[in-house]
C-alpha cells in the first residue's frame, strides 16, 4: 500500500466514527426528547438532505431530475422505513428497536444476494453472530 492510499484511508476514520457515533445515539435522543417519531424523522431526513447538498456543492455537482426519478421509490422506501424506526422508539424500550434493527441484515443481505446472485463471504456469520448476540444481551437484560 502506497502512501498516498495509506493517508486516504486514514483520512475516513474519523467520518467513521462520527457516523456510527451519530447514527448510534440517535435512538437514545429521539427517545428522550419527546418529540414524536414522525416529527424526529422529518427533521433527521431534512437535516441529511441539506447536508448532502453542501457535500455536493463543494464538490461542483449538483441534483438532477433524472437523479431523483431514479432515487423516488428507494427514498419513499427508506423514509418509511426511518418514520416506522422513530415512531416505534417512542413506543418501547430503545434497545428493543435496536434489537429489531440489527435483525434486519439477517433477512435483507441474503435476499439481496439471490436476487443479485451475488457471492456472500459466509464466513463472516462468524463475525455477524456475536454482534447479534451482544445486541440481544443488551435488549433481553
Amino acid at each position: 500500500m502506497s502512501t498516498s492510499d495509506k493517508r486516504h484511508l486514514d483520512s475516513g476514520w474519523p467520518a467513521l466514527l462520527t457516523a456510527v457515533t451519530v447514527l448510534s445515539i440517535g435512538s437514545t435522543i429521539s427517545k428522550k426528547s419527546g418529540v414524536p417519531g414522525l416529527t424526529m424523522a422529518c427533521i433527521r431526513s431534512f437535516l441529511a438532505c441539506v447536508a448532502w447538498q453542501v457535500i455536493l456543492a463543494v464538490q461542483g455537482k449538483h441534483l438532477t431530475l433524472r437523479s431523483l426519478r431514479y432515487a423516488a421509490l428507494p427514498g419513499m422506501a427508506f423514509g418509511l422505513n426511518i418514520a416506522c424506526f422513530f415512531t416505534a422508539v417512542q413506543h418501547t424500550h430503545v434497545a428493543n428497536v435496536e434489537f429489531l434493527g440489527a435483525l434486519g441484515p439477517l433477512v435483507i443481505v441474503p435476499t439481496g444476494a439471490l436476487f443479485y446472485r451475488e457471492h456472500l463471504p459466509w464466513r463472516a456469520l462468524v463475525f455477524a453472530a456475536p454482534a447479534i448476540g451482544g445486541v440481544a444481551l443488551v435488549a433481553l437484560t
